[in-house]
């Protein structure tokens, strides 16, 4: 008996079995006649005769066919039924005294427990993008919602971002609140090659504010020239130096890889206060010159600090009023630390 023959008759004696039942109607919400099974039968046919092989990690919907201790069989419409292994399930309430059951709960108690792994080991995944909005990209991972900040995101969120899987960390997430924030510059902050204190960096201006200047640098990293870095003299506009999309050479001044956040510098690189309002240009050009004088007039400046605290330290150790001085310190020190004693009790 052929496949095809074999189900026709389950269906001719479901047919016969369940004619007179009108609880079924009901549960359905639909009038007794609902089941149409002559044209159940030829959909079924015409499924089976022309629908293409399933392959592996397509999606497919389908109807129980049998069940067993260890799983159910599924006509999903192919040539031959699908096998699902046993599932957990959460019941989620009781129909004519039959059990409803549920996978969502269960695939989303897996997603967010997946989640946090992937949090605890800095690791990165994929998302797919499902609509994008003026604050960012909303996406999706395993049934759960997250979205891609536009600040985190690398290169433009529009229409054409819609369907796209992208790579991603996360940046912050609470299962309580259903909350999932995922970034691709975190991702790229920590594939970046190491930024020091003092390299001179290309970077391209993303937004302006009142207290400085937004840059993008490569691997999707962001940094922030500050207005009190922009120059020695004072800024009155920063309209007339930078616009959005502008490149500009600055130097490093701080790095939070972390946050992917990098603290940048165009002072730093004036050999005469004020050129960066004068000249920019003349400025980015001797950037790397500029860059190493300021290191090492500053690394001079560190030696001289260190080596003086560590004569002054000398001093006092040695000389007989330098002695007296460090005792009386000792004493006020221990005079207020018995004070504080007093007053807790």
């Amino acid at each position: 008996m052929s496949l095809l023959h074999a189900k026709a008759t389950t269906l001719e004696r479901a047919q016969r079995k369940f004619r007179e039942r009108g609880d079924i109607s009901d549960a359905q919400g639909m009038d007794g006649d609902y089941l149409d099974f002559a044209e159940a039968l030829s959909d079924i046919r015409d499924q089976m005769a022309f629908s293409s092989p399933a392959v592996a990690g397509q999606l497919v919907t389908g109807r129980i066919l049998t069940v067993d201790d260890k799983g159910a069989t599924l006509d999903f419409g192919g040539k031959m039924p699908a096998y699902l292994p046993e599932v957990t399930g959460e019941v989620l309430g009781f129909v004519r005294g039959v059990p409803i059951v549920s996978l969502r709960g269960i695939q989303l108690e897996e997603a967010w427990d997946r989640v946090a792994e992937l949090a605890r080991k800095e690791l990165s995944f994929d998302v797919t993008i499902l609509d994008v909005n003026e604050g960012g990209a909303i996406a999706e991972f395993h049934g759960l919602q997250c979205f891609l900040p536009g600040s985190q995101a690398i290169g433009a969120l529009d229409a054409s971002s819609v369907g796209a899987n992208v790579t991603v960390k996360v940046l912050d997430f609470s299962e309580e609140e259903g909350r999932l924030l995922v970034s691709q510059r975190k991702l790229a902050a920590a594939n970046a090659p190491p930024l020091v204190r003092g390299a001179v960096v290309r970077a391209k201006v993303t937004g302006l504010r009142n207290y400085g200047v937004f840059l993008e640098l490569d691997h999707g990293m962001n940094g922030l020239l500050h207005l009190s870095q922009i120059s020695h003299e004072r800024v009155e506009s920063l309209e007339k130096l930078f616009r959005v999309g502008q490149e500009v050479t600055a130097m490093v001044l701080d790095v939070d890889k972390g946050a992917g956040k990098i603290a940048l510098s165009t002072r730093a690189l004036e050999l005469v206060p004020g050129d960066m309002l004068r000249d920019p240009a003349q400025v980015y050009a001797r950037a790397s010159e500029a860059a190493a004088a300021h290191m090492a007039t500053a690394e001079s400046e560190r030696r001289t600090r260190e080596a003086a605290t560590k004569q002054i330290a000398s001093e006092l150790a040695t000389s007989d009023a330098g002695r007296e001085a460090l005792s009386s310190v000792t004493a006020s020190i221990e005079s207020i630390l018995a004070a504080i004693v007093d007053s807790s009790k």
